[in-house]
């Protein structure tokens, strides 16, 4: 992927946070045993189209995968997409900051970012990855990353920068 680009940026991400696609689709599919509904060939492909966009969304949107991050990524997402299971996640992680807080400021702006948005679901994403990251925001109605102090959890594993 050319450097600038969406696609390049996302392969930055994921050596960054050590990080790989198929550990992700594994753990996923490990949580997901057990379950007794059935989905039709539709349903699993929109599924796992949504899975594989939650970091493409992490880069795009410009929360990295510390707890505040995931709560922003995770509102976004919300606004998105609603899930009564994020919806749950993100409400408790602002009763957890507190509504005012600069965590509380960020996981709200990070939805009111997913309801201004295009719906990103529906895009060629395949198309977008070689394209400048910032053009890519820009067209699709995401907006700037915003700047805020990373919480990381005590046992998360050291990033490089």
């Amino acid at each position: 992927m050319p450097p600038g680009s969406l696609g390049r940026a996302i392969i930055d991400w994921f050596q960054r946070e050590n990080i790989c696609t198929q550990g992700l689709a594994l753990a996923s599919e490990a949580a997901r045993e057990g379950e007794n509904q059935k989905l039709d060939d539709a349903e699993e492909l929109y599924r796992v189209r949504l899975r594989n966009l939650h970091d493409v969304f992490h880069v795009l949107a410009g929360y990295d995968r510390d707890l505040r991050g995931e709560s922003a990524v995770l509102a976004f997402t919300l606004a998105q997409n609603y899930n009564r299971g994020i919806a749950y996640l993100v409400w408790n992680a602002l009763r957890e900051e507190g509504w005012n807080s600069p965590g509380g400021k960020l996981i709200r702006d990070g939805y009111r970012r997913g309801k201004r948005a295009k719906r990103l679901v529906e895009q060629d994403w395949e198309a977008l990855f070689e394209r400048p990251i910032d053009q890519v925001r820009q067209e699709l109605g995401v907006g700037e990353p915003p700047v805020y102090d990373q919480l990381r959890s005590a046992g998360a594993p050291a990033i490089s920068a």
